[in-house]
């Protein structure tokens, strides 16, 4: 199952090249041209040859200049001595020629780190295989050590149960990699479940309940998560209208672990949109196949950079809340800053990285913090963030966490309805809120 999940989780990474390479080389190929219509312009203008090379002769000299510009990109200068012979004696200002090819060569790269696409792409796809290893070193790791079977559970199991009058003639108990408990257990029909349910947790230590019988007959238990988050989300798009920059995702691993991810592409609309859903599509499909949080962002983050065609950058706002311990980690590349109320205490967690696509190497760093019962947090996109004129960001965010509301669904409603009103009704940014409370069970 996991195999079968990295797989769909790299064929979308690859899906994310594939769209991507055909604008690429259109747009490196429009760039070449370019590069080559100037040092024409400069160096053969005027010249009696002129017609002949880049008329008549125009494939050959393409290929001739081709070859310089191979070897301008390879040793970082072309050098007359570099140019080939057969170039020397057909051009009629060889030297002229090698200076104006450096001087346009030089221009082309600083356009180049001027629109962004300077990030050198033998670098990024090493950067990727490093981090494929670590992915295969994951997977192997699972692999080998799975499950382990608790015998010395097992028997004080037997024995707690004959207490309470519960014969268990077939019994087995597995623990995951993750910590998950899995009894199965075979006995008499007709006994209660509640009363196997209590003797499991307090040999186990853990929450136990009956889940379905296996395909033998036995009865299968599973461990259950300590706590449960009350997600509600609230969205508004830029100027009320259809289609949002921001797209946000909820979901629970098989480790019990609670992930709420906001993605906020740049600008707004459906390219702000397409940026933020494919950032949130892979990192959604690489967590739920196992693998962490910091590789999942290292390896989104360089595809992001290998697409040249143009900018892309995406916000990553992710809370990861560990259902069984309730320690929570922020994960924010680039996003907006959360609140968290712990008890009577109200925190603010901020960014510390730049949006994912932006650098090829970034620093992802998780800030912990442990949760318990009833506590809150809020998470945000920059519309909410910045709402307000005159007002000191999040202050009033903080004053709402501590506001007596029934449901997640009403704390989200009136934090996005006043979030607009601080705006003067004017949604110049796409909004959207996340309000998350730890229940324990």
């Amino acid at each position: 199952m996991q195999l079968e999940k990295s797989a769909k989780a790299f064929k979308s990474l690859e899906e994310c090249f594939s769209n991507a390479s055909e604008k690429r080389l259109k747009s490196y190929n429009k760039d070449v041209a370019s590069l080559f219509d100037e040092v024409a312009d400069r160096v053969c203008e005027g010249c009696p040859n002129a017609v002949k090379c880049w008329q008549s002769d125009f494939t050959r000299t393409y290929r001739s200049i081709m070859l310089l510009l191979d070897t301008i990109e390879t040793r970082g200068i072309l050098e007359f001595t570099s140019v080939p012979n057969s170039f020397k004696d057909k051009c009629l200002r060889p030297d002229l020629f090698v200076v104006e090819f450096n001087h346009v060569y030089e221009l082309y790269k600083k356009n180049l780190v001027r629109t962004g696409e300077a990030v050198t792409s033998r670098d990024l796809v090493a950067r990727q295989y490093k981090e494929m290893s670590s992915l295969m070193d994951t997977m192997a790791e699972n692999i080998c050590s799975g499950f382990t079977f608790r015998e010395d559970l097992e028997e004080t199991l037997i024995a707690e149960l004959d207490k309470v009058g519960i014969m268990a003639f077939e019994i087995s108990v597995i623990e995951s990699s993750h910590g998950k408990m899995e009894v199965y257990l075979g006995t008499s029909k007709g006994t209660e479940v509640g009363k196997i349910e209590n003797v499991l947790e307090n040999v186990v230590e853990t929450p136990m309940g009956y889940e379905c019988d296996s395909a033998n007959g036995l009865m299968k238990f599973v461990s259950r998560a300590k706590f449960t988050a009350d997600i509600a989300i609230r969205q508004i798009s830029r100027d009320f209208s259809e289609v949002s920059g921001d797209s946000i995702d909820t979901f629970v691993t098989e480790d019990y672990k609670q992930y709420v991810i906001l993605s906020d592409g740049m600008g707004s609309g459906k390219r702000a949109m397409f940026e933020s859903h494919i950032t949130l599509k892979l990192l959604r499909e690489f967590l739920q196949s196992g693998f962490g949080v910091k590789t999942s962002i290292d390896m989104i983050n360089s595809a992001l950079c290998l697409k040249l065609d143009y900018e892309c950058f995406s916000t990553v706002d992710l809370l990861c809340i560990d259902l069984m311990t309730g320690i929570c980690e922020f994960f924010k590349i680039g996003g907006s800053e959360s609140i968290v109320l712990h008890g009577p205490n109200v925190e603010t967690v901020f960014s510390v990285s730049l949006p994912v696509g932006m650098l090829p190497d970034i620093k992802v760093q998780g800030q912990a913090k442990r949760l318990d019962d009833g506590d809150i947090i809020i998470m945000m996109s920059d519309g909410i963030s910045e709402a307000g004129f005159g007002t000191v960001r999040t202050d009033w965010l903080k004053k709402e966490i501590k506001m007596p509301f029934d449901t997640m669904d009403e704390m989200s409603q009136s934090v996005i309805e006043n979030a607009v009103k601080k705006s003067r009704d004017a949604v110049i940014d796409d909004m959207t809120v996340a309000t998350i409370r730890l229940i324990k069970n």
